[in-house]
């Protein structure tokens, strides 16, 4: 790759970035400025520079005081909110009470959606202003995660109206918040130019003006860099790290992120469609075959060699640091003669055959990483063929219960484990909200019954209790294999301080300018 990037170098003038501007080129592009229109990451990303939300996450995600200065559970179902007083819109309204119950009443409404913000908002039963300043939500059930779910709701001023349209955002019309940055505009599949909002509430952002530049290829943002296009790129490719902080221009930035790669198996089906054993069957629904492919994975080895130790080995759904985390929960062990003997207790010395269906354009790296897994589980006597697939195939396919071993991943954005948990791993129940992308349908009670427990939590206590028991219990039932948690890299030309997030985004309002900078 590095000599393609010095090709691309030769195509890229040096540009000189104007004093208090900070360009950053990054992967992947919103589908819109609507910041309601969907849920995922690189559109949130955006929404965070010009929106706010009641409750905010610091770069740890630990919650913190955002449009709300403080909240409280009065009783099982009510909370109450202290809301910041003083804060205008951009278009110069001032934010109140009312605003937020237009914000939760559009944020699932929204056409169209390709990802919903209704579930964040599916326990909000009523929401009441008590004044301009303090608001009261009910929920459904007992929730002790709503501060967490509605870390996401950006809020808009009423007086956007009930028309208002997707298309009105992207076209900056209706692009209007409480955020650190004002929207300028938007040149799709190009740039998003930011100016700073100077009544912003909040810390002035270091930076007056901001250009997100959308650049896929990887070879192409790293030569951005070097040739001075841009000054910060996200997604450094592991193989370019080593060199890169090399360079005395450059600074480069490491943040371990929430995300979980993992291999999910088919636990539940008699016959499953690429899994075949000697005595037939499916070897899979037993807990001590899933322990074994699990121990034939060296998880160092593969972040070492695969992916240039851009990660870390991974025993449960969240690293440490995050609500959720078990401590006690022993480090995924590498033992392949322990691996080799429980297949033979099972009748299985020689092995049996699947197929690990995989991405191959998701995760940095991931069709190289399903390679090696591959590899590592044929040295126990497992016979792996390895079907790397584009996403929008994987995706559709996987939903279908068509994959009988799956690699894929899992953001627990939220800075807490149940999200993961009870989508992942929880019994499959469209009733309850459980197991929507648990494309192994495994199923286990107790683990049900500690996520239900967590949920309806009456304190913080309680609520990672529940969370870690449930850890607990699927790490022994080996429910899921983990293996590692990505590590995300940023690089800076030297002028530019960044604070990197474990959510992966790119936070302009928290960049600036070196004391030394011009």
């Amino acid at each position: 790759m590095r000599k393609l990037i010095l090709a691309l170098l030769l195509l890229l003038a040096p540009m000189e970035a104007p004093a208090q501007t900070v360009t950053i080129a990054v992967q992947a592009e919103p589908s819109s400025v609507d910041p309601h229109f969907s849920a995922t990451g690189v559109n949130q990303e955006l929404a965070a520079h010009v929106f706010d939300t009641l409750i905010a996450r610091d770069a740890t995600l630990a919650l913190v005081p955002g449009l709300a200065t403080a909240w409280r559970r009065v009783d099982a179902v009510t909370w109450e909110f202290d809301l910041r007083d003083g804060v205008r819109f951009h278009d110069g309204s001032p934010f109140t009470a009312d605003d937020v119950i237009y914000s939760f009443r559009r944020a699932p409404t929204v056409p169209f959606s390709p990802a919903s913000f209704a579930g964040r908002v599916a326990q909000v039963k009523e929401i009441v202003a008590l004044s301009p300043n303090r608001l009261r939500m009910v929920t459904r059930k007992p929730y002790a995660q709503l501060p967490y779910d509605i870390s996401f709701i950006t809020i808009l001023p009423k007086g956007l109206g009930t028309k208002v349209a997707t298309e009105d955002f992207n076209a900056g019309k209706a692009a209007i918040g409480t955020g650190p940055y004002r929207f300028i505009r938007w040149a799709h599949g190009d740039r998003i130019e930011l100016v700073r909002n100077e009544d912003y509430w909040g810390p002035k952002p270091g930076f007056a003006n901001v250009t997100f530049r959308y650049i896929s290829n990887d070879a192409a943002r790293v030569a951005a860099l070097l040739s001075g296009n841009v000054d910060v790129i996200d997604a450094v490719p592991p193989a370019d790290i080593d060199w890169l902080r090399r360079r005395s221009d450059l600074n480069l930035l490491q943040s371990p992120t929430v995300t979980l790669l993992y291999l999910h198996l088919d636990s539940a089906r008699d016959d499953s469609p690429f899994v075949q054993a000697p005595s037939g069957g499916n070897p899979l629904r037993k807990a001590d075959i899933r322990r074994a492919l699990s121990l034939a994975i060296d998880r160092q080895l593969l972040i070492d060699k695969v992916l240039s130790g851009a990660g870390v080995p991974a025993n449960q759904m969240v690293p440490m640091g995050s609500v959720g985390f078990n401590p006690d929960i022993p480090p995924a062990a590498h033992d392949l003669t322990e691996a080799k003997r429980l297949l033979a207790a099972a009748g299985l010395s020689k092995g049996f055959r699947l197929t690990l269906h995989a991405t191959n354009n998701r995760y940095v790296g991931d069709g190289l990483v399903s390679q090696a897994v591959a590899a590592m589980l044929a040295r126990a006597g497992i016979e792996v063929a390895v079907e790397p697939l584009p996403k929008s195939v994987f995706l559709p396919r996987a939903s279908k219960l068509e994959f009988s071993v799956l690699q894929y991943g899992f953001g627990s954005v939220t800075g807490t484990s149940l999200l993961g948990m009870r989508s992942v791993v929880g019994s499959f129940d469209p009733t309850r909200g459980s197991g929507g992308i648990n494309r192994g349908r495994y199923s286990n009670p107790e683990v049900d019954r500690l996520i239900d427990a967590a949920e309806q939590a009456p304190d913080a206590a309680a609520y990672e209790e529940n969370l870690r028991g449930a850890a607990a219990i699927l790490a022994a039932d080996t429910g899921i294999i983990p293996l590692y948690h990505p590590t995300t890299n940023w690089a800076a030309r030297k002028h530019i301080n960044m604070q990197p997030r474990r959510d992966e985004w790119s936070l302009a309002q928290f960049m600036a300018p070196t004391p030394e900078s011009p």
